[in-house]
């Protein structure tokens, strides 16, 4: 503590860990600079929650090797998922079965990755499609955050062909029946 000219001039505003009981921050002398603290209602600190969408993070493999083999396709959601399997009705696979999905924890990720697994039916391609607004829990389980939020943004299509076809693409998921439409 400290006194000038009558007034206290003290370490007013400190920040403690009640687990630990270890200080994080101080101010020191607040009470000289002004400083005041002051309830925060929680609903100051609201924002609005984004929509529930995925991205394809990494280039998909440029082909498969047929049956027996294994793909890793790595996504990331915007906001976490709750109760997410591979019996989910909001991923589509052609040409290939949804074996496995994990949570991508890495350095460098978003929080909210993951990493599915899929095996080749055959030789042909293995299309991966992600689907809008399918209902949370239920029959279908479809990808939803915590709060009820179905997913809204997909990506596009994800076409991995078998050994000795063309390269991997990105098909829009929106294709349109017009050549020329939309440009």
């Amino acid at each position: 503590e400290e006194q000038s000219g009558g007034r206290d001039h003290t370490d007013a505003v400190t920040r403690v860990d009640p687990a630990s009981g270890a200080e994080g921050f101080r101010i020191v002398g607040a009470g000289s600079l002004g400083v005041r603290a002051l309830p925060v209602r929680p609903y100051w600190l609201r924002s609005p929650l984004v929509p529930l969408d995925v991205v394809v993070l990494d280039p998909p493999p440029d082909v498969h090797q047929g049956p027996g083999d294994r793909l890793d396709l790595r996504i990331a959601f915007t906001r976490p998922v709750a109760g997410f399997a591979r019996d989910t009705a909001s991923i589509e696979l052609a040409g290939g079965t949804l074996v496995a999905v994990e949570p991508l924890l890495a350095f460098g990720r978003p929080a909210h990755a993951w990493r599915l697994v899929v095996a080749p039916a055959g030789e042909g391609p293995v299309e991966v499609r992600f689907r809008a607004g399918v209902a949370c829990g239920g029959v279908e389980r479809g990808l939803c955050t915590a709060d009820g939020e179905a997913l809204k943004g997909v990506p596009q299509e994800v076409v991995i062909p078998g050994f000795g076809k063309e390269s991997t693409s990105l098909v829009p998921q929106n294709k349109s029946e017009n050549p020329g439409e939309g440009q």
